[in-house]
């Protein structure tokens, strides 16, 4: 009797697809380079005075220091596209932004100067935010 034999061919291990956006803790960690990054807003730092306001991914120090600035020039164009004043109805909402990680003191911030460099979840079909991960330690130098 004749024995039979299997032949198989490997197949190409298969890697996922990368996200086209990242979370803040790596962001944090990508100072001169440009990304995007997706996060839900849980702190906002603003006044009315005119200056800068910041979006935050969390309240609290969580390994991270990272925030959106948001210069006031932009202030009037996001309160119209929004229907309201950003540090009301931006909390708890999914925000892409796009633009450079520089270094502001402890923060790594991505500056908004432009108001397109903002993106709003609102008709998103299950927007993923990107799960963050352990703690990065800043590279020296």
């Amino acid at each position: 009797m004749g024995a039979l034999l299997a032949c198989s061919r490997p197949s190409p291990t298969r890697t996922p697809t990368p996200q086209p956006f990242i979370g803040p803790d790596l962001a944090a960690a990508l100072v001169g380079q440009n990304v995007l990054v997706r996060m839900t807003i849980e702190c906002i730092d603003a006044d009315r005075a005119g200056n800068s306001a910041y979006l935050r991914p969390t309240c609290y120090y969580e390994g991270f220091f990272f925030r959106v600035a948001i210069v006031a020039d932009v202030h009037d164009d996001l309160v119209a596209r929004l229907g309201g004043d950003f540090d009301i109805v931006l909390i708890d909402r999914i925000v892409d932004v796009r633009g450079t990680v520089v270094q502001n003191g402890h923060w790594s911030e991505i500056i908004v100067s432009e108001s397109d460099q903002l993106r709003f979840a609102t008709a998103w079909r299950t927007p993923i935010v990107p799960t963050r991960i352990p703690t990065i330690a800043r590279p020296a130098g």
